[in-house]
């Protein structure tokens, strides 16, 4: 796997932690990669083979800097310029649902990680629909027969919700 250049060097450490991600299988044949801390989504075989990568839809890579905490490294976000991307891939019926944010990171903002977006993909990677939903998730499945998205929320307390969906 290779991470996608954006002109600025970032040690191995940095570059797993600004390039983190979840990720899903399709029919033991494919693995898509959703990056958390950019709107990236990637398609691979299953031998690590890049197939297709996609940046969208605001086109932002990670934004951090590498910091040391007593003997601990970590990678702190630029506030007022990192965003946050893509969480919880599901394949759902040959098609790619994720949740998104594109929302600048602010550690001030309550529940910032939740998101009230699903960008919907076919397997190609190109955009089929977008569901906004009235309230934020941080991570969620789908019941195609009744057509009902189970999202995980901490609002107003932590629970199971869930929306309907045509």
């Amino acid at each position: 796997i290779s991470m996608p250049y954006n002109g600025t060097e970032l040690s191995t450490y940095a570059q797993a932690e600004a390039f983190l991600c979840k990720m899903c299988s399709y029919r033991d044949s494919i693995l898509f990669l959703a990056y958390n801390n950019t709107d990236l989504i990637e398609k691979y075989d299953l031998n690590g083979l890049l197939i297709k990568r996609m940046h969208g839809p605001d086109g932002f890579f990670p934004e951090g800097n590498e910091a040391r905490k007593g003997d601990m490294m970590q990678v702190v976000h630029t506030l007022g310029v990192a965003r946050i991307g893509y969480e919880s891939p599901v394949v759902v019926n040959d098609e790619l649902w994720v949740l998104y944010s594109g929302k600048v990171f602010d550690p001030t903002i309550p529940n910032l990680f939740l998101m009230d977006e699903i960008l919907v993909f076919d397997l190609d990677l190109n955009p089929v629909r977008r569901y906004t939903l009235d309230r934020g998730i941080y991570s969620f499945d789908v019941d195609t027969t009744n057509k009902i998205i189970y999202g995980l929320t901490v609002e107003p307390d932590i629970r199971i919700t869930t929306f309907q969906y045509n």
